[in-house]
């Protein structure tokens, strides 16, 4: 099996060197040694150097593009190296190297192809504040209601995906990727399965992704909502249409039978406006929505011609080197859905 394990790092010379050297003391003697492959997101200090000398690949991003962009490269790299696998854990040392084991077993015996760390197995970890705590459950809570499946921890960034997962998987968020992926590997029928990991929090240490709770939350709500607005435009953006059309017409009815009983519109003129203007509003974003709704069909269209131009691209071009990694600006749609598994 050839495992990719990819590390997006930003400025983690203090942790990164043992970071590697631990994923490669895990798998000890093994006759087939991982590729660890660090993605030094532009970082100013000495990650990417100290990396290389403990024996990972680095793939250098010029600039700081963020967490998703990170991803997409750490997910394009482990396709080139036509990976079996792919696990992706954090830089700064709160995951054990020991539980990447765990997290490919569900995927080497066919019982998953997506495979992420639960870090609440036992309730809230050690040193982790209640408020980012809270905040991990109802992020959890939103993406099962959206997806009708059950997870405990969407946030975690220590996770596993087979290669039809990497194939399968596109991100189009700027910000983050962990929640938007399992919206997109849901709606395309991957079976995903959730491990507990152990996980180890500093107090000195600061998430810099989620610095602001507030504008951490922000953010990903809105990654989700477009991601849903994607996969059911009809429920996004129809559902608030035909609310709208309803309430203009039923306010309509109202001030219409009004004047039939008293000749008059007032003292209602406001409330036949008011309608007016939501029916009229309703329509066209229902119009809209049956538009998106339409256009969905294209779109997997060029899902399909993506998946299989990525799978052929992955098979016939194989790289191990380092260096700068080209990470293409423009969207690209995600790929087929599959069967769902029984």
């Amino acid at each position: 099996m050839h495992l990719v394990i990819a590390i997006p790092a930003l400025n983690e010379a203090q942790t990164i060197g043992e970071v590697v050297s631990a994923v490669r003391a895990s798998f000890g003697d093994t006759p087939v040694a991982p590729t660890i492959v660090v993605v030094d997101d532009g970082s100013t200090d000495d990650t990417a150097v100290i990396a290389e000398r403990n024996g990972a690949v680095v793939v250098r991003h010029s600039t700081n593009r963020g967490l998703a962009n990170a991803f997409r490269t750490s997910l394009r790299f482990a396709l080139a190296q036509k990976a079996d696998a792919m696990v992706g854990m954090d830089a700064d040392g709160q995951f054990r190297a020991s539980d990447i084991e765990r997290l490919i077993e569900p995927i080497t015996s066919g019982e998953a192809e997506f495979v992420t760390g639960n870090r609440f197995e036992h309730g809230r970890p050690s040193g982790m504040p209640w408020s980012k705590y809270a905040g991990n459950r109802l992020m959890s809570a939103l993406v099962s209601r959206l997806t009708g499946l059950r997870f405990s921890d969407v946030s975690c960034g220590f996770r596993a995906y087979s290669r039809e997962a990497l194939l399968q998987l596109n991100v189009h968020g700027s910000f983050t990727y962990t929640q938007e992926t399992f919206l997109d590997l849901v709606e395309k029928g991957v079976a995903i399965r959730e491990v507990p990991v152990a996980v180890t929090y500093s107090a000195e240490r600061k998430s810099r992704i989620a610095r602001s709770l507030v504008r951490y939350g922000g953010r990903t709500l809105l990654t989700i909502l477009r991601t849903v607005r994607d996969h059911a435009p009809l429920k996004v953006i129809g559902i608030p249409g035909a609310l709208l059309t309803l309430f203009g017409t039923g306010g309509g009815i109202f001030v219409f039978a009004h004047y039939l009983l008293t000749g008059a519109f007032s003292p209602y003129i406001f409330v036949a406006f008011a309608s007016a203007y939501a029916f009229t509003l309703g329509l066209g974003t229902l119009l809209a929505a049956f538009i998106a709704d339409m256009m969905r069909a294209i779109r997997r269209n060029q899902e399909q011609v993506l998946y299989f131009l990525k799978r052929d691209q992955a098979a016939d071009r194989p790289s191990s080197e380092g260096g700068e990694m080209q990470v293409p600006t423009a969207r690209t749609p995600v790929s087929p859905a599959r069967e769902r598994r029984r």
